[in-house]
């Protein structure tokens, strides 16, 4: 049974090493919202639940669990790795759309709109077709900015725009026979979550939390919804009304550093 203190935030030393790096990293963005962090002398690790730390006087349990909204909203189908191949296909055809009607020697970095992304997400979305649609529209917009401005140097926004978001063609290479068509920036493009899959994460975990209770008695068991490396979603749009759970705290926290408490 941990042992408890009196006042303020007290520490227990562990008693073996610290498992799971990537649970490790992940405890790093709640574990900073009470000035902690999960090394060696502030948390320790164990089985059911990851973790626990000492918060004013009261032993805190946390249980970890790893929240995909790219593969739960695809069924398990399209997942961001896959996204990213279907932009990647979009953004060659592109260039060679461009090298073929005499353009080269620019660099150009494009944000494909929300629609895109989310259709991409979706298992029975005609890929081929959102795909060709896409690169028909926007060579056809890029091909307008470069007939007004043929040495390039543009950026563009489009707030509600289905195909781009933001583009930025680079002033034009005299010696590049190429063009070449690469995303822009990837938080620009932070996905809202669904609230499925993270109400899935917290009824998945509410066995565990009454083996939990049988186990171990702590003051209050936490649950922590990470979203890793990889998954373009925003937390911060994260609404929950009348969570029922057993978990006393539920927080969410992303791969970015943020954290939001839902519960």
């Amino acid at each position: 049974m941990p042992h408890k203190h009196d006042t303020g935030i007290k520490i227990r030393l562990p008693n073996y090493e610290v498992k799971r790096n990537t649970e490790q990293g992940a405890a790093m963005h709640l574990l900073k919202k009470f000035g902690l962090r999960p090394n060696l002398q502030e948390v320790i690790w164990c089985e059911g639940p990851d973790y626990y730390f000492i918060l004013k006087g009261r032993t805190i349990g946390v249980e970890i669990v790893q929240c995909i909204p790219s593969k739960f909203e695809s069924e398990g189908k399209m997942n961001n790795v896959a996204r990213r191949k279907r932009e990647t296909a979009i953004f060659k055809t592109i260039a060679k759309s461009l090298e073929n009607d005499g353009f080269f020697g620019f660099e150009i970095h494009i944000q494909l709109g929300d629609e895109i992304y989310e259709k991409f997400a979706i298992q029975k979305t005609n890929t081929k077709k959102i795909q060709l649609e896409a690169v028909t529209e926007i060579t056809k917009r890029i091909k307008e900015f470069l007939l007004i401005h043929p040495n390039g140097d543009i950026f563009e926004n489009y707030e509600s725009d289905k195909y781009m978001n933001r583009i930025v063609i680079f002033e034009k290479l005299p010696n590049l026979n190429k063009v070449h068509v690469l995303p822009s920036a990837r938080g620009a493009f932070l996905l809202n979550i669904n609230p499925e899959p993270v109400l899935k994460c917290i009824k998945d975990k509410e066995q565990k939390l009454k083996d939990y209770h049988r186990k171990e008695r702590f003051d209050e068991f936490w649950l922590q919804i990470h979203v890793p490396y990889g998954e373009n979603y925003t937390v911060q749009s994260v609404k929950l009304n009348d969570i029922k759970s057993g978990f006393d705290r539920i927080y969410i926290t992303s791969h970015c550093g943020d954290c939001v408490q839902l519960k």
